[in-house]
C-alpha cells in the first residue's frame, strides 16, 4: 500500500539521483588511483630507461591522465567542489614525488631507484587520496535525509 501524500516516484527518482552521485563520487576517487598508477608507469620508466626518453613520456601520460580528470570536473563541478578539500593536499605530494623522482634521475644517474621511489610515493597518494575521496562520497550520499527504498 503506498501512502498518497508521498507519491512513489519522487522516492524513486530520490534513490537515483543518490546512486548517480554515488557512482560519480565513485569515479572521482578512480582518477586519483590513475593519476597513481601514471606516477608509478613514469617512476618505472625513469628506472628503467634513459631519463632522456621516460621523462617526456612519463609526463605524457601524466598529461593524458589529468586531461581526462579535468572533463570529467567539468561535467560534475558541484561533486568536485563538495570534495575539493581532499583533492588540495594529494596534488601538492604528487607534483613534488614527481618532481622528485625526475630530478633525482637526472642529478643522480647512477640511482635510477629514485625514479621508482617517486613513482611508488605517487602511487601511495594516489590510492590514499582515492580512498579517503570515495568514503567521502560515500558519507555525503548515505545522510541524505528522506525516504528510500531498499
Amino acid at each position: 500500500m503506498t501512502n498518497p501524500s508521498q507519491p512513489s516516484g519522487q522516492i524513486a527518482d530520490s534513490n537515483a539521483v543518490l546512486a548517480l552521485s554515488r557512482r560519480a563520487g565513485r569515479q572521482y576517487s578512480l582518477y586519483f588511483v590513475m593519476l597513481g598508477a601514471a606516477a608509478l608507469v613514469t617512476g618505472f620508466l625513469l628506472w628503467a630507461m634513459s631519463w632522456k626518453v621516460a621523462i617526456p613520456v612519463g609526463l605524457v601520460i601524466v598529461a593524458i591522465c589529468v586531461y581526462a580528470l579535468g572533463r570529467f570536473v567539468s561535467g560534475h563541478r558541484s561533486l568536485v567542489g563538495q570534495l575539493n578539500h581532499l583533492a588540495r593536499p594529494f596534488w601538492v605530494v604528487y607534483l613534488l614525488a614527481l618532481l622528485a623522482a625526475m630530478v633525482g634521475t637526472v642529478v643522480w644517474q647512477q640511482h635510477q631507484w629514485v625514479g621508482l621511489a617517486g613513482g611508488a610515493v605517487g602511487l601511495l597518494d594516489g590510492l590514499v587520496t582515492g580512498h579517503f575521496v570515495d568514503r567521502a562520497s560515500r558519507a555525503a550520499t548515505e545522510d541524505h535525509p528522506g525516504p528510500r527504498v531498499h
